[in-house]
């Protein structure tokens, strides 16, 4: 575990702070750093926990030091701390004494350690703090840090390292000796402003050159640009050679993969009959956990991704805690969500309208749950197929190249008083994707605009549409 500073005192002054929050979130009152007893006794940390037995307070004191030392707490260091709670019972007998070792103490001292424990002498190293913070949920486990790494980065680190600053975990990770970036106690991107208020602290304690955020952000879409048009290759039947020049990383990364095998230097998608609810998922959650260009999509207008989300629609109940639908239903379900990205996260992301409290349930659920449950996901999948549909981005390609041309929605309204129906509505929208002509494009190329059409208005199929743009 690293704490960080700017410079010696800084650092030992981040290790303190880091002691008192400790400690007071476990009861500890009139916690103070950098104490001075009469005598000269000086002290990083006195603090008092207070026991109520019946009508009266007992009150317990302790006093510490917390050392940030590069290497191992040794003899000397140690009995000058024994001396200092020896100075403290003498008053206080009932003095706890703690020493707080970032890296550790060496043989001797821990053999001394071992002798003295029973006597109010407590001893925490770096990795009792980092338990601590685990326990509280202040950082992640560092396999589920470094995964999260990996799915943002799109590379594998060589390493991750806990550090301390400023009040807040954070992860170091290492890419080489050379290089390294800085994420939050659960493995996700920093701010440009965080990351940047470290920087001086980083500097005294971390070698190599900080990978700034904008860095990491832009590095992290090429990747993923790459990942897409490898899976697309792969949804279309292709064999990717992991060999293969410039993209080495990303093949082995997907290798990795839920939904990929390997065999020997030859990278194919698993059938998708073969993949279990967690790989046909993870399969559409990593194509979508960054911005996507269309041109990756061709895909989709080939159909490639169908069987796959068949699949995932069949394993329904395995993501949904036991949620299933009809067979109706899930023919429903795959036609109207073909051509939605976003439609194939909201079904591949456990809803917690319906997931939290299956969870919880011993029994099945009753008539009355499961339409609820049912209203809750379809209300999912509609919300993130407008979102596509509304996307300016998006809707060209759903109408050029996947047909995709209106919505219309129909909304009943009924209206109540506390003894009767005041009154009923009915409401008949409908959206459609219209193109403007070369001339009128807009200023930023946008070819593509919703418009409300009249309830009397023409159906998409009665009509003529224009030729489809290039895929660019």
């Amino acid at each position: 575990m690293l704490v960080l500073g700017v410079n010696a005192d800084d650092k030992g002054a981040q290790l303190e702070a880091l002691v008192r929050t400790i400690l007071r979130g476990q009861g500890f009152e009139d916690v103070r750093l950098n104490v001075i007893r009469a005598g000269g006794n000086e002290l990083d940390i006195v603090a008092n926990l207070s026991t109520q037995v019946a009508n009266s307070t007992h009150r317990t004191p302790l006093v510490g030091e917390a050392k940030a030392y590069a290497t191992p707490i040794n003899m000397p260091m140690w009995q000058r701390f024994l001396g200092k709670v020896f100075i403290e019972r003498l008053s206080a007998p009932q003095t706890i004494g703690v020493m707080i070792a970032l890296n550790g103490v060496n043989g001797n001292v821990y053999g001394s350690y071992r002798t003295l424990q029973e006597h109010s002498i407590m001893l925490l190293v770096g990795d009792d703090l980092i338990e601590h913070a685990l326990s509280t949920s202040e950082i992640s486990p560092m396999a589920v840090a470094r995964e999260n790494v990996k799915q943002q980065f799109r590379a594998e680190p060589i390493d991750l390292d806990i550090a301390y600053y400023g009040g807040a975990y954070r992860w170091v990770v290492r890419w080489s000796v050379d290089s390294y970036s800085v994420v939050d106690g659960h493995g996700h991107l920093l701010s440009s402003e965080a990351l940047e208020s470290l920087r001086g602290a980083l500097l005294s304690e971390v070698s190599g050159e900080l990978t700034a955020t904008e860095e990491a952000l832009a590095l992290a879409e090429v990747l993923h640009d790459v990942h897409v048009e490898t899976i697309g290759r792969l949804l279309s039947g292709e064999v990717v050679l992991t060999s293969a020049q410039g993209n080495e990383e990303i093949h082995q990364w997907l290798a990795q993969r839920p939904y990929c095998r390997l065999d020997h230097d030859r990278l194919t998608l698993i059938d998708p009959t073969d993949l279990d609810a967690q790989g046909v998922s993870s399969l559409f959650l990593d194509l979508f956990e960054n911005k996507v260009s269309v041109r990756r999509l061709q895909f989709m207008v080939d159909g490639h991704h169908l069987p796959y989300l068949t699949r995932m629609i069949e394993l329904l109940p395995d993501l949904q805690e036991g949620f299933a639908l009809a067979a109706e239903d899930r023919a429903k379900l795959l036609s109207i969500s073909a051509p939605f990205p976003s439609a194939w996260v909201a079904i591949a992301r456990p809803n917690p309208l319906i997931t939290v409290h299956r969870a919880d349930e011993t029994e099945a659920p009753d008539a009355n749950v499961e339409a609820s449950d049912l209203s809750a996901f379809w209300e999912s999948v509609s919300g993130a197929i407008r979102a596509d549909f509304s996307n300016p981005m998006l809707r060209g390609f759903l109408y050029d190249h996947l047909g995709v041309a209106e919505i219309e929605q129909a909304t009943s309204y009924r209206y109540k008083s506390k003894t009767s129906v005041l009154g009923e509505l009915e409401i008949l929208v409908r959206d459609k994707i219209g193109r403007l002509e070369d001339g009128l494009a807009g200023e930023a190329g946008t070819r593509h605009l919703l418009i409300r059409a009249l309830a009397s208005a023409p159906e998409p199929w009665d009509h003529d549409h224009p030729e489809p743009l290039p895929l660019t």
